[in-house]
């Protein structure tokens, strides 16, 4: 990554109380939360900037996310950024990782990935106030147990896995694998029945509810696609509950 971005200069604004805050046996040094720190902040503002100038920026994430990343998408994500610097100065519970979501993790593995290039390049500028913070007890740049230390899991990277691609498809053989156990068979056939209708009409058509329920073998009484669906898609238009369940729904691709 820092083959693209270089660091103009360490972050105009004062230094937080890293001392204080990582003492000796916390999960990383003073100095390699500064590094996190600095990183941090420069991916956002750079990815922000090509963000706003209309950069292609999709490459970086997984087949799987590419879809989804809308202009809005990418905006919540570039803050992950932000979130990172922000709880790398304030302090964060050590127990359940520096990272809260997947985005954060996402972006904290891109963070390690550049702060590594940029020290050892060079190109963050350490002055008298950096040079003064306790590096690591073995080694000032160990980004490898920063990484290990740092998440509670680094199943986001999975993600990146081509054996893993495809598994957003309801047909396919990672459903199988890994929806099937978890969902159970009634909602995964309905949801490759669904994703079936919608790539027949993209613009999306009508649901007939008492007809799927007896394709997926659920019978024909009120209430049971409904069941089967639970959190899996969107309710109706009308409100939901309601005293009486739609004859259809209206399905439309996002």
């Amino acid at each position: 990554m820092a083959d693209d971005i270089v660091p103009d200069a360490v972050p105009d604004e004062p230094l937080p109380p890293f001392e204080r805050l990582y003492p000796p046996g916390a999960l990383i040094s003073p100095r390699m939360a500064y590094w996190l720190w600095a990183t941090a902040q420069v991916l956002g503002d750079t990815w922000r900037e090509e963000w706003k100038a209309g950069e292609e920026m999709t490459w970086w994430f997984p087949v799987v996310a590419r879809p989804y990343a809308t202009s809005v998408w990418l905006e919540r994500f570039i803050a992950c950024f932000d979130a990172v610097a922000e709880r790398l100065a304030a302090g964060f519970d050590q127990d359940y990782g520096l990272p809260t979501c997947t985005g954060e993790e996402l972006a904290l593995h891109f963070v390690l990935d550049a702060a590594f290039d940029f020290v050892n390049d060079g190109l963050l500028v350490a002055d008298e106030q950096v040079a003064a913070l306790r590096p690591g007890s073995d080694d000032e740049a160990d980004f490898d147990a920063a990484r290990a230390d740092l998440f509670v899991d680094h199943d986001v990277l999975l993600l990146f896995d081509p054996a893993f691609d495809g598994v957003e498809d309801p047909a396919g053989f990672l459903a199988k694998r890994y929806w099937l156990g978890i969902l159970g068979p009634s909602t995964t056939w309905l949801l490759r029945r669904l994703v079936d209708g919608l790539d027949a009409h993209p613009g999306g058509y009508d649901l007939d509810l008492t007809e799927t329920a007896r394709c997926l073998g659920l019978g024909t009484r009120a209430g049971a696609t409904r069941r089967s669906c639970g959190p899996s898609v969107a309710a109706p238009s009308s409100t939901w509950p309601r005293p009486t369940v739609p004859a259809s729904w209206r399905l439309l691709a996002a």
